[in-house]
């Protein structure tokens, strides 16, 4: 069959950023050699996996300036083709290059996962999870009319096919996999995977690229260890990713490759390019997101891995109530789009339908590990810290810590399908008699009949209880509601009081403290 349109590809790969660009491209490309006479535009030509297609290179003596000279050049290579459509995956070309290039070329199609960049585009490519709302996305950002978007999580391009590799899975071990993309420094791993390979019932994966630096160590813990293994040079990741137990890897395109394979994922940010949010990453079914930086602290990682591994079957089962399904076919509809503009492969967008009469009414819920991103947050916001016995906010790799270790019991309170407040209570054993502390932090604007309706509830789940809890000085109105409720002040000092002090760690002057019988 003659091919008589042409596509042009412009992308580019280099050390410093990472095999995504490239990779979507190259699976787009496949398909679209079905039909098209496909052409990719780099700025040199470095990479063999792209020896099954044309390959231009741009700067073949010079280097690039600037984007206008680059689109200029671009033009130039392409004319004696004529004109095509143009897929651009390339974040140092905005509206400027894209306006010029529209000029000449009949269609012009842009990937952006930052949301940050102005455009000029036909149609944009966005499957960020954070766009999971079409109606929320920045489409002022793009200035050409009449334009498509493509913006769902569902778009995504990942190949979905299991290429089999000769290692055989065995059940005696915990499998945890690392990878930390096609580019980077991995020697943020050494010593977590020293320390777990100590553990002979975990098994270690880690992945390499032809770019990742600091691999010589890991090659000498190969020698040391018999659950430890090297993979290089793979035809593709999905056999580990759908195999192992815990994956953690940088949030590129892994968040949608572990989403489909329902793989427990521990997500590192790499960048402030990997431009999306734990709220996000949660419709996804992932719930342990981390800044590199995070791992310089080998001994905390290791003890939230431990931690994770100890409840990966509640993990597990929270992955298989995610709000967003990932069906792998993004790129079927993205061909689709540019063959048709028809979608063979519908988006249901909508949200889950509430019973309008039960969102009215309040609704007492255990928190549970879908919460643990949110209790965080919640907890941090300022109106909270100001009356809270630690005013400072807690890092992300603390509480995720602290979350499976506290005793804590942990309830929140829903009215119109939104969480209010969180409120929770912790156990204390002061000269050998047990007390309950109690404590809350709000969500949403709340009224006293909201917190009300959480203590009393909170009051009613247990017998026989003695009561404790300290309040701000300066918070009156919680001050007022406690006398209301029948809190008592502790006027002088007591060995309760000297407890509180010493476990909270808190400037006594500054509160008010009081009991209460059940």
């Amino acid at each position: 069959m003659l091919k008589n349109k042409y596509i042009y590809i412009r992308t580019n790969f280099n050390e410093s950023i990472g095999f995504g660009h490239i990779y979507r491209c190259i699976r787009l490309a496949r398909k679209l050699k079905k039909n098209f006479q496909v052409i990719f535009y780099i700025d040199r030509k470095n990479l063999n996996i792209l020896k099954s297609f044309e390959v231009i290179e741009i700067y073949n003596r010079g280097k690039f300036k600037n984007q206008i000279n680059d689109a200029s050049n671009f033009i130039s290579l392409t004319k004696k083709n004529g004109p095509g459509i143009v897929i651009l995956d390339d974040y140092r070309f905005d509206y400027s290059w894209q306006k010029k290039i529209s000029k000449y070329h009949e269609k012009l199609i842009t990937f952006d996962d930052t949301e940050t960049l102005r455009h000029y585009a036909d149609t944009v490519v966005n499957y960020n999870p954070k766009n999971y709302i079409y109606s929320k996305f920045k489409k002022k950002n793009n200035k050409k009319p009449n334009s498509s978007y493509l913006v769902h999580p569902n778009y995504s391009i990942f190949e979905k096919k299991i290429h089999k590799d000769n290692y055989q899975f065995k059940k005696k071990y915990f499998y945890i996999t690392f990878y930390l993309g096609g580019t980077g420094d991995i020697n943020y791993f050494l010593k977590i995977i020293n320390n777990l390979l100590k553990n002979k019932k975990i098994f270690i994966i880690i992945i390499l690229s032809k770019y990742t630096v600091n691999t010589k160590l890991f090659y000498n813990l190969k020698n040391k260890f018999e659950n430890f293994k090297i993979v290089k040079n793979f035809k593709n990741l999905n056999y580990y990713i759908k195999n192992t137990n815990l994956y953690i890897t940088s949030a590129g395109t892994a968040i949608f490759e572990s989403a489909f394979f329902n793989t427990p994922t521990l997500l590192i940010k790499l960048n402030k390019k990997q431009n999306t949010n734990i709220f996000a990453l949660e419709k996804l079914g992932h719930y342990f997101f981390l800044k590199i930086s995070e791992f310089k602290n080998s001994e905390k990682i290791l003890l939230l891995i431990n931690l994770i591994k100890k409840n990966i079957v509640q993990y597990l089962n929270l992955i298989k109530k995610k709000e967003i399904e990932i069906d792998g076919h993004g790129i079927d509809r993205i061909i689709n789009h540019i063959n048709t503009k028809n979608d063979n492969y519908k988006i249901n967008n909508l949200n889950p339908k509430t019973n309008n009469k039960d969102m009215k009414k309040y609704h007492i819920k255990k928190v549970y590990l879908s919460d643990i991103n949110k209790y965080l947050y919640f907890r941090n916001k300022k109106a909270n810290l100001i009356h809270n016995a630690n005013p400072k906010k807690i890092n992300i790799l603390d509480h995720y810590i602290w979350w499976f270790s506290n005793k804590r019991n942990s309830f929140k309170l829903i009215k119109n399908d939104k969480t209010l407040l969180y409120f929770y209570d912790d156990k204390l054993i002061i000269n050998k008699k047990n007390y309950l502390i109690t404590g809350f932090f709000i969500c949403k604007k709340c009224t006293i009949q909201d917190v009300l309706y959480a203590l009393n509830y909170q009051r009613r789940m247990y017998d026989n209880v003695i009561w404790l809890q300290f309040i701000k000085k300066e918070n009156k109105t919680m001050n007022m509601l406690s006398k209301y409720l029948g809190w008592k002040l502790i006027k002088f000092e007591t060995s309760i009081l000297s407890f509180i002090q010493k476990k909270y760690d808190i400037n006594m002057s500054q509160y008010y403290f009081y009991i209460r019988d059940n």
